[in-house]
Order: C-alpha cells, then sequence, then structure tokens
C-alpha cells in the first residue's frame, strides 16, 4: 500500500492524500495471522479522487445490519456503542453466518459483520477496524430514532 501512495504522490506532485492518511481511513482490518489490510476499493477511490471520505455503499448487508442494530437484536446495538467508543468486543467467530438467513445470537451477527467487512477480528474481540467505517457507524447510531445510543456512546467516550 505503501509503495502505491508513493507512486500516486510521485504522478502527483501535488497530492493532498498521504500514506498516514490512508491507513487512518481505510486500514484496520486483520487477516487470521494477525496482518494488517486496507480496504483496497476505498483506497483506489481515494487516490483517483485524491480526497479521503467513507465509500462505503448501503448495500443489502448494510440494510441487514441496520435492522439488527435497530431491533438490539441480542444486544448487538448496545455493544455497538460501545465499539463506536472505542472499545473491542468479545466475540467467537461463527462460520456459517454469513450465509445464514436468519441470525439469532451476537457471536452470528458479529461473524457476519466481519464477513461482509463492517467489523475486523482479531485474538477473541471485534472491532471497528478504521475511520471510515467508524463514521459509518457514528451515522447509524445518530439515526433519528437511534439517537439516544448515540449520545450514550458519546458520554461513554468523554468518560
Amino acid at each position: 500500500m505503501r509503495e502505491l501512495c508513493e507512486r500516486h504522490i510521485a504522478r502527483n506532485p501535488n497530492a493532498r492524500v498521504t500514506y498516514d492518511d490512508l491507513a487512518y481511513w481505510y486500514d484496520g482490518y486483520l487477516t487470521e495471522n494477525g496482518e494488517r489490510r486496507f480496504n483496497p476499493r476505498s483506497v483506489v477511490l481515494s487516490l483517483s479522487d485524491d480526497s479521503l471520505r467513507s465509500y462505503w455503499t448501503e448495500s443489502g448487508p448494510y440494510d441487514e445490519i441496520y435492522y439488527y442494530v435497530q431491533n438490539n437484536i441480542a444486544a448487538v446495538r448496545d455493544d455497538l456503542v460501545r465499539m463506536v467508543a472505542g472499545e473491542p468486543v468479545p466475540a467467537h467467530m461463527r462460520n456459517h453466518a454469513a450465509s445464514s438467513m436468519s441470525l439469532s445470537t451476537k457471536d452470528e451477527i458479529f461473524s457476519a459483520m466481519a464477513v461482509y467487512g463492517f467489523l475486523t477480528y482479531h485474538g477473541g474481540y471485534v472491532s471497528i477496524p478504521n475511520h471510515e467505517l467508524m463514521l459509518k457507524f457514528q451515522d447509524l447510531l445518530a439515526k433519528e430514532d437511534l439517537g439516544y445510543v448515540a449520545r450514550l456512546a458519546q458520554s461513554i467516550e468523554e468518560l
């Protein structure tokens, strides 16, 4: 990733996007052995636009996740508030979760969220991988019917 960014800067001397910017916005995914990974689609679009913003699209998986958060299925919303405040949450990954039509346990929901790229998993914990997704989750929690959750996350962060 660093080499890609260096080539971008070499071709565009007035480039605004730096490697550190890309790392803050789009890095944070971890492989099973702990290697860090960037969101490749977002990096390519960011370098093409020479701007930093969320390139996530609200697709089918996002709508499904919204349902689980809005209805606080298996207390997922409560744990998401903790993650927005920067606290990793314990979880046990379930391989079948992303292909399941109905998720009912917290571990199944978090497993699906990790497979879809909304969360990262390492060492028995899930967390929000980067700034791009942190903004998405803050927006999700700030929606009118979830506003109290956003305020709760903010108060936890201030503590």
